[in-house]
């Protein structure tokens, strides 16, 4: 086997990079086609997905095959071609390199400026090369599309000369990149072998009303347990009352995020609007805040993933349902100090679903403008289908995931 080129034919290194080039190329085309007009879900997220992780193929295989090039001979044009051909056949090779660097460049751009992060089959998250932007989104879209069209072209332009030089002018031009059989089986095999890596998808009901039970029955001994004064055992809101001092939410100073996990990707959001209301004894409390609460309204209709698609989705039947289930809730009345912080048990209410919910946070008092301030900080992670959001095909985990990861900073000022 003839590894590297001569000067008369091309190496097997050469020929394997072409031809696996080719191949993903033609199942890009494919998979941009199936997934062209879909409806956001699971179907269009799996087959987008593949799409993107095929493109960052090609991309490292482009570079490597213009690195292996780079320090190889490259056969030359037969001797009798004119020079307008010639002048064409180093054109559209160059033209083609190009669009293989640029395509899976510019859908990269776009989808960091639709807030859909790129993964490689799920195995490696890349960076977002942009912040989230409609316009950029637009444009990047734009130039995706027309580098297709000219890369469809291009390739057609290469096809017909590499055939012209077989039939017509019977010269060897073709055969020299031609592989042997069973590499060329074994890149055709390729769009089975990468559909493969990613499985159809499933819905995991089975699972989902496991994991329910699972957490109905933790959660449910939690909330018994909250009742009780770690130290002396005694129900905390018998203890010995103090005055109380009620916070409401500074808007402007708070943030209250989440994210998860989609198409192997981490995806991050958040809610605009929602209130806070702390009450919480003047003089501070040890092991109990005797008579403290802590309530939280979230608009669930303020959710912002930065794609408008994607929240339109999320605001649906089924996911969120915010028409027949605007609000979200956490109420808790028990605190109890953990570990350098606090453990507030309460509930949590999303969608028709309520759950016992205990929750880490940390409070620091402070003064502001000659008014007590609170700040409040935490994070949770909940499990999506715990509280019914997955219906229909989204109970499925296999294109987003169960688990979501929710973060606040909430700012209080003293109500006067």
């Amino acid at each position: 086997m003839q590894v590297g080129n001569t000067t008369r034919r091309w190496g097997a290194v050469s020929k394997l990079l072409h031809w696996l080039v080719v191949v993903l190329v033609i199942a890009q085309f494919a998979l941009a086609r199936a997934a062209d007009g879909l409806p956001l879900g699971m179907a269009k997220l799996a087959l987008l997905a593949r799409h993107k992780s095929v493109g960052l193929t090609i991309l490292a295989l482009a570079l490597l095959r213009l690195a292996w090039r780079a320090g190889q001979p490259a056969p030359g044009l037969p001797a009798s071609m004119p020079r307008w051909q010639r002048g064409i056949a180093h054109g559209s090779h160059h033209l083609l390199y190009a669009l293989l660097l640029a395509m899976p460049l510019s859908g990269w751009l776009m989808s960091s400026a639709k807030n859909f992060p790129v993964s490689w089959f799920g195995l490696v998250q890349l960076p977002d090369l942009v912040r989230a932007s409609d316009s950029t989104y637009q444009f990047m879209h734009e130039a995706h599309e027309t580098m297709a069209g000219l890369l469809f072209a291009t390739a057609l332009l290469h096809l017909a000369g590499a055939l012209k030089h077989h039939f017509v002018d019977r010269d060897d031009v073709l055969k020299r990149m031609l592989p042997f059989v069973r590499s060329l089986l074994t890149v055709a095999a390729l769009p089975a072998m990468l559909l493969a890596l990613t499985p159809p998808v499933a819905v995991a009901a089975t699972a989902a009303t496991a994991r329910t039970t699972a957490m109905t029955a933790t959660t449910t001994t939690a909330a018994a347990a909250a009742t009780k004064d770690p130290a002396t055992g005694a129900g905390t809101r018998a203890a010995v009352q103090r005055p109380l001092v009620r916070y409401a939410l500074d808007p402007a100073r708070s943030t209250l995020e989440f994210r998860f996990r989609q198409a192997g990707a981490e995806t991050r959001g958040r809610f605009a609007r929602f209130t806070t209301r702390l009450d919480w004894p003047a003089q501070g409390a040890t092991s109990a805040a005797a008579g403290a609460s802590l309530e939280v309204d979230i608009e669930v209709a303020s959710l912002d993933t930065a794609d408008r698609d994607r929240d339109g989705t999320l605001r649906g039947a089924d996911l969120f349902a915010v028409e027949s289930f605007p609000r979200a809730r956490f109420a808790a009345t028990s605190f109890t100090p953990a570990a350098g912080s606090w453990l507030a048990r309460g509930t949590l209410r999303i969608r028709d679903q309520e759950r016992a919910l205990a929750l880490p946070l940390t409070l620091a008092f402070a003064t502001r403008d000659g008014r007590r301030s609170a700040t409040l900080q935490g994070r949770t992670t909940l499990r999506r289908l715990d509280f019914g959001v997955g219906q229909g095909e989204w109970r499925s985990t296999e294109w987003v995931g169960d688990d979501v990861v929710v973060e606040w900073k909430l700012e209080l000022l003293e109500t006067k």
